[in-house]
């Protein structure tokens, strides 16, 4: 695996962001609040807007020179057909607070792309699976409710380590400011994990 030094942070706070991306050349940004429903859905909402506008400024800061911000393929809008990255939600049309909180901390990270040069690049995957997902996740608990007979099931399903290489790959060719699916589905979840900032290259 990697050789990594762990850091202990807040997504949401832009100083212990800054501190642990210090040295740092790349930032993978895939933390999110990954829960479908909460008492108070404005706190889905405020961890992942509030954890993306903090660690993107935290990586200005820095001066890290690439960015990959893995959004969800909830910020895309469903169609008749299979749909791409020009199809894209509103926070009127998105459902649930879990999509909307992605959508806005999609829109945000867009925004610094636009008006701060954020040397970013957007990937939106689908249904994240692997292991350690010891929780587990929304969908680590479909795969363990349809292994345990409770639910049949058929699913766009992406393995962590293949979603982690797709994440990887735009990077040495796909111009700041891309947003880039990395899977096929018309709908699904978004990923979670933590916010890694690489003193290395990564190789694909």
């Amino acid at each position: 695996g990697l050789h990594c030094e762990p850091v202990i942070g807040d997504m949401r706070d832009e100083s212990s962001m800054t501190a642990a991306l210090k040295g740092a050349r790349y930032l993978f940004h895939v933390a999110a609040d990954y829960r479908l429903w909460a008492r108070d859905p404005g706190e889905i909402e405020r961890n992942n807007f509030l954890g993306a506008r903090a660690t993107m400024s935290a990586a200005l800061t820095a001066g890290v020179e690439k960015v990959v911000y893995t959004s969800s393929v909830a910020a895309l809008k469903p169609g008749d057909h299979a749909v791409d990255e020009t199809s894209r939600h509103t926070p009127q049309s998105v459902i649930g607070a879990y999509k909307r909180s992605k959508l806005m901390a999609e829109r945000e990270v867009e925004r610094l792309i636009a008006t701060e040069k954020l040397p970013a690049v957007i990937v939106a995957p689908s249904t994240p699976i692997g292991p350690r997902d010891v929780k587990p996740t929304p969908t680590g608990r479909i795969i363990v409710e349809a292994a345990t007979g409770r639910m049949p099931w058929s699913w766009p399903w992406r393995s962590c380590r293949r979603r982690a290489w797709s994440c990887g790959s735009p990077r040495p060719w796909c111009g700041t400011g891309r947003r880039w699916r990395t899977s096929a589905a018309r709908n699904g979840f978004g990923t979670c994990g933590v916010a890694m900032g690489l003193n290395n290259e990564v190789h694909d």
